[in-house]
């Protein structure tokens, strides 16, 4: 294996889907390919190491100032995670389980877990909610009556109809695939599922 080789894979994860991000990363790892870099909207960098059985970790930082960064990533630093680097507010962590007796996790109990849940939900999905209620509902109400109306930009208010229709059922999408997912993530973690 050539120690310069860089591989570039592109995947797609939703705030849902952190927790497949995490065995992505660590699957990688593995086969002999350390993450190193991210690149929007969904580009993984990896170069090529020893393969090793590393676990990464993200954690959603959205509500620490400059100013606690350091005390924050100290605490990680202490228990052996290495930090990597921020993404759009999360945090990526990686540590090797050969190390460990059990699965290291950077969460010690499961109340944690949840309010990382929580956080998640109020800064990520509330936002598309209210955008949702306030923007696209009310604006697919009133192209549709103009629409119906009499007059010449009828065929205007259907396109813009019809626009703001696709914009709902991506919206909807969103709710269901992100939802759902972090539902199902909180109610393993209750469960001590994972």
């Amino acid at each position: 294996m050539n120690k310069n080789e860089v591989k570039r894979v592109f995947r797609m994860f939703t705030i849902a889907d952190y927790d497949k991000e995490e065995e992505f990363l660590r699957e990688q790892h593995k086969a002999g390919f350390k993450f190193v870099r991210f690149q929007f909207p969904g580009f993984y960098y990896f170069e090529a190491c020893e393969p090793e059985d590393v676990v990464y970790q993200l954690d959603f930082n959205d509500n620490i100032r400059k100013q606690d960064k350091a005390d924050y990533l100290q605490l990680y630093k202490d228990t052996g995670w290495e930090y990597m680097f921020d993404v759009f507010e999360w945090s990526y962590f990686r540590k090797s389980a050969s190390l460990e007796e059990e699965e290291p996790t950077i969460f010690t109990d499961k109340e944690s877990k949840i309010e990382l849940i929580n956080r998640v939900f109020k800064r990520r999905m509330l936002p598309i909610i209210i955008a949702f209620f306030c923007c696209i509902i009310p604006e697919i109400i009133y192209m549709s009556h103009q629409w119906t109306k009499d007059g010449s930009d009828k065929m205007h208010a259907l396109a813009f109809l019809v626009v703001y229709v696709i914009l709902f059922l991506i919206y909807l999408g969103i709710f269901i695939h992100c939802g759902g997912g972090l539902h199902r993530l909180k109610k393993d973690y209750e469960n001590g599922l994972k």
